[in-house]
């Protein structure tokens, strides 16, 4: 190597993206966001630094209120992605220090694992799983611990 740096460069359709931001860099993709003329209505790509290929990324979930968002990379394996796949609000109770009971809308999301390919190319192939009760929900530690 001769101390010169190579430079990428790739193109997204105007149509499509007048701005870009970057998102993420996983897998040896890059996911960023195109944007139309008035920076409204983002929509998401990714980037393959191997093959110079971009795709529209077009795995979405909608949460209870019919807000669309992207399937969401939370963490990575060799070959799976964890994934945010849904989110729901759900009432919730709670109390403050006084003993005072009230009520509210907690967000629950949702969460599954997708292979890497099928997350690159769209395929909604999602393994969902149900996370344990964590004990920081569970009456019985809020007793314990007085929270």
């Amino acid at each position: 190597m001769t101390g010169e740096k190579e430079e990428k460069t790739f193109k997204v359709s105007e149509e499509n993206a007048k701005f870009i931001l970057l998102s993420a860099c996983l897998d040896n993709h890059i996911i960023f966001y195109g944007f139309d003329q008035e920076k409204k209505n983002p929509t998401p790509f990714c980037y393959d630094v191997n093959t110079e290929e971009i795709k529209q990324l077009q795995l979405t979930y909608h949460d209870s209120d019919g807000v669309e968002f992207l399937t969401t990379i939370c963490s990575e394996c060799e070959d799976y992605f964890l994934v945010m796949c849904g989110a729901s609000y759900v009432l919730t109770e709670d109390q403050l220090a006084d003993g005072t009971k009230y009520e509210y809308e907690a967000r629950e999301e949702h969460y599954g694992l997708i292979s890497k390919e099928d997350y690159w190319n769209s395929i909604d192939n999602i393994i969902p799983f149900t996370l344990a009760e964590s004990p920081m929900v569970n009456d019985k530690y809020r007793s314990k611990y007085g929270c």
